[in-house]
């Protein structure tokens, strides 16, 4: 007769036992099929989630092909153990039309749009790094199938050419090209605008906007008593100043204007430019080019220390950020020797032409009128055996012996250029008449301006 009471209980320790050995050993198979299924699966698939349920795997995760998910889920499959597997694993989708682009604003580079796998962004950053070096780059790809056979040698091609420029956009869309972007010089201009012509086989470029840098330019040429103005001025006003000095800088030349006035002038341009006019005008036959900052300026100076003066003058009132190219200035061959008698007649001759000015009350020469100096020490150099007076004189205008005063100081003004051009000072003299000598009418405006003059008498 049967007593489970009695029994019972020994029963009980042989179900823990079972549910233990199950529990143990079912769970040891479940890790070690998971373990092995990742091995399987190698690089197949991205982020990927491997889960067993006794010996069925379930596989899920990121393949960029569907040929790819399939053969992620026959190696798990092969896996020793496994006895099904639910293939779980997505591919990404299809865009269409496959976008990308690139777009640099300075340092900062942001990179959107489609890449079709791992592998291939993998090599776009690579490439990133390597011509943008320190730049911060926004990686806002995302993936997609559909990609074009050509798509990573299109995009590491724009990468490069983007690479040259200081901002700008590519843009590949399918297999068409297109790139926009401002150039830092000219010889990266024309590099990027030849090689966007052909890009790599199979993309096809649609447009191409890059802008080259600022050109702003203005010339001037002087060559047999000629003065040919081209390029840009910032404003109408600074064109009719430019002409003013030019007709007063370089008295009796033809002066013929082809300037256009345009904005967006380099800070400094109206400066620049007028502080290369008054050195040109202490040339013959020189050329005054300023491109953007840059200035070049070249000719024959009157006489050997002229180069320096006018070297140092140009640098001195050119603005900050400009830059100033005077090495092709030379020194002109010197005219024959000429009797006193020539001399005076020469210096009529040229003070008939043009009147050395000076700041309004003031003993300052006027930047204008160094040129005509220039011509007068040359002239002198010539006689080397007259005496020079320099006379001062000013309108009746004022005080009688504020002129006076103001016309001796004009006079050594004179004489102090002079010695400082190389004339000795014991042939040179210096004398102010104030208003005592008028040679016209105080009465009208042009003869005051005839008034207010140096004279030269040769001894």
């Amino acid at each position: 007769m049967s007593q489970p009471e009695k029994w019972w209980w020994g029963f009980l320790p042989l179900v823990l036992l079972w549910i233990l050995i199950n529990l143990f050993i079912n769970g040891s198979v479940e890790t070690d099929l998971t373990s092995r299924s990742k091995a399987a699966l190698g690089s197949l698939i991205m982020n990927p989630v491997v889960s067993a349920s006794g010996r069925d795997i379930t596989l899920a995760g990121l393949a960029f092909s569907p040929a790819d998910a399939q053969t992620a889920a026959t190696k798990v499959d092969n896996v020793w153990g496994v006895r099904q597997v639910a293939n779980l694993v997505q591919t990404p989708p299809i865009a269409k039309p496959y976008d990308w682009q690139i777009v640099r604003d300075g340092n900062d580079i942001t990179l959107s749009g489609y890449v079709p796998n791992a592998v291939t962004k993998t090599r776009l950053l690579e490439a990133m790094s390597k011509h943008f070096g320190q730049a911060a780059i926004k990686d806002q790809l995302n993936y997609a199938s559909g990609a074009p056979e050509s798509f990573e040698k299109g995009a590491l091609f724009a990468i490069g050419q983007l690479a040259e420029l200081t901002e700008g956009k590519a843009v590949l869309k399918d297999d068409n090209f297109f790139i926009s972007g401002k150039a830092p010089t000219n010889a990266v201009y024309d590099a990027v605008v030849k090689a966007v012509q052909t890009p790599p086989p199979g993309i096809s470029l649609v447009k191409a906007e890059i802008i080259a840098p600022l050109q702003y330019i203005f010339n001037v040429t002087r060559l047999d008593e000629k003065l040919t103005l081209t390029g840009n001025v910032p404003s109408e006003d600074i064109h009719r100043k430019i002409l003013a000095d030019a007709k007063t800088a370089f008295f009796g030349e033809d002066i013929v204007d082809q300037l256009h006035v345009r904005g967006n002038a380099p800070t400094g341009f109206s400066e620049a430019l007028f502080a290369g006019l008054t050195a040109l005008a202490r040339l013959t036959n020189g050329v005054l080019t300023i491109t953007n900052t840059d200035v070049k300026l070249s000719g024959e100076a009157l006489y050997e220390r002229a180069v320096p003066a006018i070297r140092a003058e140009l640098e001195k009132h050119l603005p900050a950020d400009f830059k100033a190219d005077t090495s092709a200035i030379t020194v002109g061959t010197q005219e024959a020797g000429i009797d006193t008698g020539t001399c005076q007649a020469e210096l009529n001759r040229l003070l008939g032409k043009s009147t050395i000015l000076f700041e309004t009350n003031e003993a300052i020469i006027s930047p204008t009128s160094e040129g005509l100096l220039d011509r007068i020490v040359t002239i002198i150099q010539r006689c080397p055996n007259g005496t020079i007076n320099i006379s001062g004189h000013t309108d009746s205008t004022g005080d009688e012996s504020f002129n006076l005063a103001l016309s001796d100081k004009r006079a050594r003004a004179v004489f102090d250029y002079l010695i400082a051009a190389g004339v000795p000072a014991d042939r040179l003299t210096a004398t102010g008449y104030g208003s005592s000598r008028p040679v016209a009418s105080n009465e009208t405006e042009e003869g005051r301006a005839q008034n207010r003059r140096i004279e030269f008498t040769v001894e």
